[in-house]
């Protein structure tokens, strides 16, 4: 299966939550020989020694849409789940009906419980 994950900062698998998470679930996937990559709308690039997993940086949204159109993946993974903007971009750039796009919402599940 090819697996393509969506994230908005610059990938730094030391940095954030949404990039550790990000890093961990494409070597698992790794692991079951799926084919992972990573996709960062950030210009910023970082270099990583220990990164395993091709990174592309996307600059704009003519971009994207060719390397959506061209990778072919099976599962898109959208780490900005929460965006409502970036699923529209990603739904209307989906080059067909194979392709299914899973939203991840990195929250914490109390900030929704009153004390």
């Amino acid at each position: 299966m090819k697996i393509g994950i969506i994230i908005t900062q610059p990938f730094d698998p030391e940095a954030g939550g949404v990039q550790r998470v990000t890093d961990s679930i494409s070597k698992i996937f790794t692991t079951f020989e799926h084919q992972v990559m990573i996709i960062s709308l950030n210009t910023k690039v970082v270099e990583n020694d220990k990164n395993t997993i091709p990174v592309i940086n996307v600059t704009n949204k003519k971009q994207l849409g060719n390397i959506l159109k061209k990778e072919k993946f099976n599962i898109l993974i959208n780490q900005q789940g929460y965006s409502i903007k970036l699923t529209k971009l990603l739904l209307k750039n989906k080059p067909n009906d194979d392709m299914y796009i899973i939203n991840c919402l990195h929250i914490n599940p109390l900030n929704f419980v009153d004390n």
